[in-house]
């Protein structure tokens, strides 16, 4: 689809404002990022009080936010693309690298003022993979985690106080739908815990203005985060640990970012540590992960081979993978018992779309992972249960396998 933005909005970057709580000197670090609608305007702008959603994309390996500004903005319904007269705000987060070079902002002049830069390409041990904002890792200037970065979008957001907002949504695609899984399972922001506090409380009943939704949807990544160490085996049909032999082939294969493991010691991400260190460990984080807002958006054409043996492990291709990651958090790592019979997370696959986020978003299926309601854990449709959706997902695992010769020519 077309996009209607204005030219402004995809040649304007906005620096959003982090201070680091270490920090004893006056340096302000700041997170380059695109809007329909600059966030200083909204502390008094009359439009403040048409915002009833939040949507915040994360671009891929490409570091183009400002395509994905334009995308998402062109999968809302018509009425909303026009900023001036929307009731939705987007924003993109621009991880940028050195490549990108100055990065001049349109909300600051302040000399004090540095943009953020991550890593794009590999480095030596132990920083050896690149892309490195996709993990959570601590900017090249500054050390700021680019989770810290979301976490103060979101504080942003809330601080405004916006007087009908109602849900966020985040997405990522492709490396940014790795940076939005891991984000999911590690942070501690009270978009996510509000979900466990639902769950366990009536603090949800009682609150005088309770917090906007949160939806994270997840879509196309390259590998995700599994929180034990087995795999999907395919002569026994179930997730087992890998042999000796895989092991030997693929030592990294459950170190961090593909599992939770830090026996090497690479991709070190201090973010990570503290987020494990505020939950007791792994077990805290398997605890909690199953009552987050989560959905997995994924193309039935995805089906190029890439990656390494770390994410080959995890499936041939990103769909597969997908599908594989789903069934092992209904079968594997949560029990019906223990899932209360309902589903962990949700899953959506898109038909004849392949790697590629604007079609994803702007496709039926794509905008129901966004905006539907029916899969919002506070309320909505009934959905699937659990043992529905794991069986299909399944079944359809089984099946793809007779046309993935086809579709891999």
């Amino acid at each position: 689809k077309p996009c209607h933005l204005e030219p402004s909005a995809l040649e304007n970057v906005y620096g959003l404002p982090i201070k680091k709580k270490d920090d004893d000197n006056d340096a302000m670090w700041m997170a380059p990022y695109y809007s329909t609608i600059p966030l200083e305007r909204l502390s008094d702008d009359e439009q403040s009080h048409r915002i009833k959603t939040v949507v915040i994309s994360v671009h891929g390996s490409r570091g183009n936010a400002d395509d994905y500004l334009c995308c998402t903005n062109s999968a809302l319904p018509h009425e909303d693309q026009n900023p001036a007269k929307s009731s939705i705000l987007l924003l993109s987060p621009w991880f940028a690298g050195p490549k990108d070079g100055p990065i001049s902002l349109a909300n600051t002049s302040a000399t004090n003022a540095s943009v953020l830069y991550w890593r794009y390409y590999a480095a030596p041990m132990p920083n050896w993979l690149p892309f490195s904002f996709r993990y959570g890792a601590d900017s090249i200037n500054g050390s700021v985690s680019s989770f810290t970065v979301l976490d103060t979008l979101l504080d942003v957001i809330l601080a405004l106080k916006l007087p009908h907002l109602k849900r966020i949504v985040l997405t990522g695609h492709s490396a940014g739908g790795q940076y939005t899984q891991r984000w999911a399972l590690l942070s501690n922001h009270s978009l996510l815990t509000q979900y466990e506090d639902w769950v366990s409380s009536s603090r949800a009943a009682t609150e005088a203005k309770p917090l906007p939704s949160l939806r994270v949807v997840v879509a196309n990544p390259k590998s995700y985060c599994y929180l034990d160490p087995r795999r999907y085996q395919q002569d026994s049909q179930s997730f087992q640990i890998p042999s000796r032999w895989e092991f030997l082939m693929c030592p990294l294969y459950n170190e961090w970012t593909w599992g939770l493991d830090n026996t090497s010691h690479s991709l070190p991400t201090p973010y990570k540590t503290q987020a494990l260190h505020d939950v007791g460990g792994i077990a805290g984080l398997v605890h909690r992960f199953k009552y987050r807002p989560v959905v997995y958006l994924s193309g039935h054409m995805d089906v190029l081979p890439n990656g390494q043996c770390m994410d080959h492990i995890q499936g041939p291709n990103r769909r597969e993978r997908s599908r594989r990651y789903y069934s092992y958090l209904q079968n594997a790592i949560y029990t019906n018992e223990t899932r209360g019979g309902k589903p962990v997370h949700h899953r959506v696959e898109v038909p004849m779309v392949h790697h590629d986020h604007c079609l994803l978003y702007q496709s039926p299926k794509g905008q129901l992972a966004l905006f539907g309601n029916n899969l919002d854990p506070r309320g909505g449709g009934r959905g699937e249960t659990g043992k529905e959706q794991a069986t299909q997902h399944l079944r359809s695992h089984v099946r793809s396998r007779r046309f993935d010769q086809y579709e891999h020519r």
